[in-house]
């Protein structure tokens, strides 16, 4: 049986084959933990937001990652300063 937070394939026969579910972090097989704030992480891995965006713990796409306070883009980025007399 996989660890919390990782899954494996029907049919796998090693701790080795569990990855961490969407949103948690770590290696094959685990441990998997949440992943932290401004970061996003698919299939285990971590990945930072791109540069003034941010997102919430137990993020999994870089749409989650959106622009702070005083930038303005789509959502996962670019995030540019917003224009003067805008906010």
């Amino acid at each position: 049986m996989c660890p919390g937070n990782s899954s494996s394939l029907p049919g796998s026969s090693v701790v080795g084959q569990c990855v961490c579910v969407d949103g948690y972090q770590g290696s094959r097989g685990g441990p998997c933990e949440l992943c932290p704030d401004d970061t996003y992480c698919l299939n285990g891995n971590l990945t930072k937001c791109a540069l003034n965006s941010a997102a919430l713990a137990g993020s999994w796409s870089s749409e989650q990652c959106l622009c702070v306070s005083g930038y303005v883009g789509p959502d996962g980025g670019p995030c540019d300063v917003c224009e003067e007399d805008y906010w």
